[in-house]
């Protein structure tokens, strides 16, 4: 299958996922993220709002300062949030912030992707925001996806980045070419 097939399936797949069951597993999986997290110094995280059955991190406001992304001239920039929000591309809510914060002085991301691999590389919607935006991030990369939505290998073109590490509701994968 090519990139715009697989997209096709998981965004249906997802879309087919019932409530319980995405909140099941949404739990499973964010009681591994904090304990991901909890292994590094982390204090500002970039996140983002889920749509379309996405995993939902959003309850991290708890322990960390959550910063949200805001597509700007093309590129993602990130705000902090203030709870705020209004619609932006894909339906995703984006924050009213009008000061972004450089994304190097955030200590992780959580990347969303309706897909990942084993090499941890990501499905995205086909824009190329996250990657652009990972291309010369320095801090960690942290991916989540359910489980469901792993697969062996994903066609990659040379801009795909991979993330550090994937969280998923029922294990964590390390990025073994990083250092993490």
């Amino acid at each position: 299958m090519d990139k715009k097939a697989y997209r096709k399936h998981y965004i249906a797949q997802r879309k087919s996922m019932d409530k319980a069951t995405h909140n099941m597993l949404n739990a499973l999986l964010m009681e591994g993220l904090r304990n991901v997290l909890k292994e590094h110094t982390l204090e500002k995280i970039g996140v983002f709002n889920p749509i379309m059955n996405e995993v939902d991190v959003r309850a991290l406001g708890d322990t960390y300062t959550l910063y949200y992304p805001k597509i700007v001239h093309d590129r993602i920039e990130f705000f902090k949030d203030s709870g705020e929000f209004r619609e932006g591309m894909l339906g995703v809510k984006e924050p009213k912030g009008s000061e972004a914060l450089d994304k190097n002085d955030l200590d992780a991301i959580i990347v969303p992707g309706l897909a990942y691999d084993l090499g941890l590389y990501r499905l995205g919607y086909g824009k190329g925001y996250y990657d652009q935006l990972l291309s010369d991030y320095k801090g960690l990369k942290i991916g989540v996806a359910f489980e469901s939505f792993l697969l062996e290998a994903l066609p990659n073109k040379a801009h795909d980045i991979p993330v550090d590490i994937l969280v998923t509701d029922n294990q964590v994968y390390i990025n073994e070419h990083n250092e993490v």
